[in-house]
């Protein structure tokens, strides 16, 4: 096997942990074994063991000693620092693209919350989807592999986190209309202030959550 066919193959066995992760196959705490998942995903240990490297690179896996390879239990403190490393990645992001986005680009990012105007009440599971699409995309716009990189291992925790959304759909979704507006007449100083405010309140919330546990 050649090493772009190795690369290939590392790349594939690593989006289907991922996915089964994400998807709750694979459940946080929980030990993987090697042999067991090899024979699941139909490939030999050593692409196995460079996609565990990668997953746990982005914090996904942890290794533990004398346990071995585990899920990695996602907290709320985790959450805590995944939202302060996403405010400097989205607030970076935002003022790139409100430069340069496409009328087709934006449309794509305007749509995305249409189906909840004239909700009078929103279905918080598919608010969630479109607000990880939103600004997941968002940050895709900038084809800036080094953000997009980190922005993937920060939302990693979002994805993940058990108690879904921090702040509810109808105080969030007047937010990302203000960051869209601001996006649409190429104002990126304002759509960089819009989307600070909109992350630090997330912030504020998470750390008062933080606060009342303690």
């Amino acid at each position: 096997m050649t090493n772009k066919k190795r690369e290939i193959l590392v790349h594939k066995v690593h989006l289907k942990l991922k996915k089964m992760i994400l998807n709750g196959e694979l459940k946080p705490g929980e030990k993987l074994y090697q042999e067991k998942i090899a024979e699941k995903l139909g490939v030999s240990r050593t692409p196995l063991v460079k996609a565990f490297q990668i997953l746990e690179q982005e914090m996904i896996l942890e290794s533990i000693p004398r346990r071995g390879m585990i899920v990695k239990s996602v907290n709320i403190f985790d959450l805590l620092n995944a939202f302060e490393c996403r405010q400097g990645i989205e607030t970076t992001a935002v003022r790139m693209v409100t430069t340069k986005i496409t009328v087709k680009e934006f449309r794509e990012l305007y749509t995305l919350f249409e189906p909840f105007f004239n909700s009078k009440r929103i279905d918080k599971t598919t608010y969630m989807k479109a607000d990880i699409d939103f600004h997941f995309r968002l940050v895709q716009l900038t084809n800036n592999n080094y953000l997009i990189k980190m922005n993937s291992i920060a939302n990693v925790f979002n994805d993940t986190y058990k108690d879904g959304l921090v702040r509810e759909p109808e105080e969030t979704l007047p937010e990302h209309m203000k960051i869209l507006s601001a996006i649409e007449t190429r104002d990126n100083c304002l759509a960089e202030e819009y989307m600070r405010n909109h992350i630090r309140k997330s912030i504020e919330k998470i750390r008062q959550k933080i606060a009342d546990i303690h």
